[in-house]
């Protein structure tokens, strides 16, 4: 997928905020996660593989 500037900038500037919101919450988002936001900010994974990579990793915990 393809973005403009534009688009990378806001993608990557919720990412930073959803980092941060999961901090004042005292939570940590792992590694993987983050890798996978940064991704999905870039535009090289779409959101329904983000979430089956989420998936496959935390599927069997029960929220």
């Amino acid at each position: 997928m393809s973005l403009t500037q534009e688009e990378a900038h806001s993608r990557h500037c919720k990412v930073a905020s959803i980092i941060a919101n999961q901090k004042l919450e005292d939570l940590e988002v792992d590694h993987q996660t983050r890798s996978d936001l940064q991704e999905l900010a870039n535009g090289s994974l779409t959101v329904d593989q983000a979430l089956k990579r989420l998936h496959a990793r935390i599927g069997h915990v029960q929220i």
